[in-house]
């Protein structure tokens, strides 16, 4: 019986005896330390709690009155504590640890944000994606967590989406990483944060018939690298795509052993699919030794690219859509890509083979149907190729032809 103003110990066997009781009803003795408690009544719901110390009281059971000057700590705090009670309640407790996150700075999580990402997934994914959460942290590092709206995060988004030329599906990719920052965020310190980017509207996707070259605008395309003195490394890439048709992934992945010149073959591999091998065309073959000579690159184990050279591309994509556009009016070469170059691969080693399996193969589709969609060539550049003959013949030494 609780006969101590509602101050009680806690046994072994749960049951909560009076502070001065040395006994439990169970028949245990009162430990040696132990945390008190009291009970308190909130004062707007009325609901009874069992507050305890912050720290174990001693008891000495031979000194009463070590026991007294012990006890009189705890005492002391649960009325303090009471005092206190009626504006400092577990809820208000929470609910400003909760203000102190929203207040926080973006920037002041980045660290832990990374760690966690490293963490869950490989380091491979952490690379070809921090450069989204990095921009973010940029530029939001500066403002709270409750500040951001909807509006920013759309406008953020849509200006790395038109700056890297990346696809609807992209954006979509891009939007759930912003997300996970949110996510991770209201999980790691058990807050509900509002997360704006989950209003954020996807542009509409619009479904393009596949985008190819002309082997004569190829021609033009890759004449202009040489004539602006752009470096071989993106003239190699651009092979590399248009000749094998690489993903920016493969040349990004592509290390010295996956090229054999005796064999006159490369083995390229992107996103965990099985290793791909294509035929090097003479072009891509002297582009490689050179590169690979001036580069000095010797190791078996040593990467040929550390990135695929985007800026390069785009900044010979502004001469090439200056030049060609004129001459090519009714061609929508504004959608060329580096993905792009490797649909011009297929389109033009399906019309040279016929041979759609071939091209599946070399493509490392898993469905035929998908690369069906490569057959479906107009008139002109069949006549093109019947005419100038196999464009994978090309040397690209002589100036480019119209």
């Amino acid at each position: 019986m609780d006969d101590s103003n509602g101050i009680t110990w806690r046994c072994y066997c749960t049951k909560r005896i009076a502070y001065k009781n040395k006994k439990c009803t169970c028949g245990k003795d009162r430990p040696k330390y132990a945390k008190l408690s009291k009970r308190f009544a909130y004062p707007k719901t009325k609901k009874r709690v069992y507050i305890p110390t912050e720290q174990k009281v001693y008891f000495n059971n031979k000194d009463a009155n070590e026991n007294t000057i012990s006890v009189a700590k705890a005492l002391n705090f649960f009325e303090n504590y009471g005092n206190k009670q009626e504006t400092i309640t577990p809820y208000k407790v929470h609910k400003a640890k909760q203000e102190e996150i929203f207040t926080s700075l973006f920037s002041d999580h980045q660290k832990a944000f990374n760690n966690y990402i490293k963490t869950k997934n490989s380091e491979s994914y952490f690379n070809n994606n921090k450069h989204i959460y990095n921009s973010f942290f940029d530029q939001f590092g500066g403002k709270m967590l409750f500040e951001l709206t909807r509006h920013e995060i759309q406008s953020f988004l849509e200006d790395i989406v038109e700056e890297r030329e990346v696809s609807a599906n992209t954006f979509k990719h891009y939007k759930n990483y912003c997300s996970s920052i949110f996510t991770f965020i209201s999980t790691e310190y058990d807050i509900l944060l509002s997360n704006p980017v989950s209003k954020v509207i996807l542009p509409e996707i619009i479904e393009y018939p596949p985008f190819y070259l002309y082997p004569n605008e190829f021609r033009l395309f890759f004449s202009l690298t040489k004539e602006l003195d752009f470096p071989l490394k993106l003239q190699t890439a651009i092979l590399l795509c248009a000749h094998c048709g690489a993903r920016t992934a493969c040349v990004e992945n592509l290390k010295l052993k996956g090229i054999d010149f005796e064999g006159n073959v490369v083995h390229l591999q992107s996103k965990g699919s099985p290793v791909r091998i294509v035929l090097l065309t003479q072009a891509l073959k002297e582009a490689l030794i050179e590169y690979i000579d001036l580069y000095e690159i010797n190791s078996s184990d040593d990467y040929l690219f550390t990135t695929f050279p985007r800026d390069l591309f785009r900044d010979v994509k502004i001469r090439f859509l200056s030049e060609a556009k004129a001459k090519h009016k009714k061609r929508p070469l504004e959608q060329l890509t580096p993905h792009k170059l490797r649909h011009t691969f297929a389109t033009w080693r399906y019309i040279t083979t016929q041979d759609v399996r071939k091209v599946q193969k070399e493509l490392g589709h898993t469905s035929v149907v998908t690369t069906e969609i490569y057959a479906q060539t107009d008139d002109n550049i069949i006549r093109q190729v019947l005419k100038d003959g196999d464009p994978f013949d090309e040397t690209y030494n002589e100036e480019a032809t119209e």
